[in-house]
């Protein structure tokens, strides 16, 4: 090798690149094959047959597509009313690896009225077989979640910081629970987690951002902040360089276009009249929310969070310090928790809860974002953007959760997750260069 070739010697001096990218892939080839080895033994949860059940969509758009689409003058089925409640993505994703698997979607939605045994019998569980091909439509984001979580941290921080991020991820409790069943979390963290990286991009292609964005808020509508972040960051990234407001309203106004564009094409009960379907699906919406709230509150008054410092806690708890939360009512503890049990054994699945690791968790994640206000304010915007779009982004999530969910339910704090993994790695991350400076100086 000519050594005198400063593009050689350069590959020579940084020989150790491919080799870290090796290790990264080996971590997370051996986490993944943990991850996914275990995805039978995550106790079931009722939500998981309606989301079955409902991917059964497909076979009726390929059938007659009118099926799906809302009209005022046809009343509404159960069927219906989930297209109005529910983001589609998940429940189209299932029916797509149920396609490939040959496999047909369930014939019978779950009935929360009627007894575990009741609704075994009416055909509401999944075979084995069909919960395995569902859960891994939801799981199967699970190592993008990782490459894409070193990136964002690699990016802003360098090489340690993707680590730190990547082991703060892997060993998520919520994330090994959440994102392993038949439901919308999986989806939803990695359409989140490409959303950010997407935004750390060149300027010019923001655009694009709109995509993981749409395909995030149509996983779970409790994503719709990063819809608004998206267009927060598309000024921010292109202020300072460009100045030039009428690019960056056409660039807004086309990440707009294509959001709702993307969302549209994924809503078939919108395509006809979809204003005034939009308007049914708040207006069910909003009567489900006062049915639950009624129900669990009748049950334990305690429960219904009614005052923000109630909602506050509750995201706190839920993201660090509470048990977690196999089902969100009590209906069918005899029948999954001996499962439950048995998923508890493996700590790996636990960690980081509770008042000690959860305590600690809190602490770093807090102290991280500390760390980026402080630095939001003291650096220009040209050096401090990334940090700048995070911080707002976990703004307007916190605000958007504690303003929407008046419900302590534990699934409902997910889109936070990758906020508080970055905050949570950017402190472990100052305290580990503050370490090696002294041990530098000591030296």
């Amino acid at each position: 090798m000519d050594k005198s070739d400063p593009k050689k010697q350069n590959w020579v001096n940084n020989s150790n690149f491919p080799f870290d990218y090796c290790i990264l892939g080996l971590f997370i080839l051996v986490f993944s094959f943990f991850y996914f080895f275990n995805l039978e033994n995550v106790p079931f949860h009722p939500d998981e047959s309606t989301q079955i059940f409902m991917s059964g969509d497909l076979e009726i758009f390929k059938k007659d597509p009118s099926y799906l689409i809302w009209r005022a003058e046809i009343s509404l089925d159960n069927r219906m009313k989930y297209r109005l409640l529910d983001a589609p993505l998940a429940r189209e994703w299932i029916g797509v690896f149920r396609l490939i698997t040959g496999k047909s979607a369930l014939l019978s939605d779950w009935d929360w009225t009627q007894t575990w045994q009741e609704n075994e019998n009416s055909g509401a569980i999944p075979s084995v077989g069909l919960l395995s091909t569902g859960r891994l439509a939801s799981s199967i984001f699970f190592p993008l979640d990782l490459i894409f979580i070193f990136l964002i941290g690699q990016k802003i921080r360098g090489k340690q910081m993707g680590w730190l991020m990547v082991f703060l991820f892997s060993f998520n409790a919520l994330v090994l629970l959440h994102t392993r069943r038949a439901m919308s979390e999986g989806p939803l963290l990695f359409f989140i987690i490409l959303a950010l990286w997407v935004f750390l991009q060149n300027p010019k292609y923001l655009i694009l951002s709109a995509i993981p964005a749409a395909l995030a808020f149509n996983s779970k509508y409790s994503a719709l902040p990063l819809f608004i972040l998206g267009g927060f960051t598309i000024i921010v990234r292109n202020w300072g360089s460009i100045k030039n407001l009428n690019r960056i309203l056409l660039h807004t106004l086309a990440y707009v276009l294509v959001f709702l564009f993307i969302t549209f094409l994924l809503n078939p009960f919108l395509w006809i009249h979809p204003l005034q379907a939009i308007s049914m699906a708040s207006q069910v919406r909003q009567e489900l929310i006062i049915r639950q709230v009624y129900e669990l509150g009748e049950l334990n008054p305690g429960v219904v969070l009614n005052s923000p410092l109630k909602r506050i806690l509750a995201i706190i708890g839920n993201l660090f310090i509470t048990p977690l939360a196999f089902s969100e009512v009590g209906n069918y503890i005899q029948n999954t928790v001996s499962s439950e049990r048995i998923y508890l054994l493996n700590s790996i699945q636990n960690m980081f809860r509770g008042f000690t690791g959860g305590g600690i968790n809190l602490l770093l994640s807090i102290s991280g974002f500390i760390f980026g206000l402080i630095g939001v304010r003291k650096e220009p915007l040209e050096r401090n953007q990334f940090l700048l779009i995070l911080v707002v982004g976990t703004i307007l999530q916190a605000i958007f959760l504690c303003v929407a969910f008046p419900l302590p339910f534990q699934r409902y704090v997910t889109p936070l997750i990758p906020f508080t993994i970055f905050w949570g790695a950017l402190a472990l991350n100052e305290i580990i260069d503050t370490l090696k400076r002294k041990i530098k100086r000591a030296a």
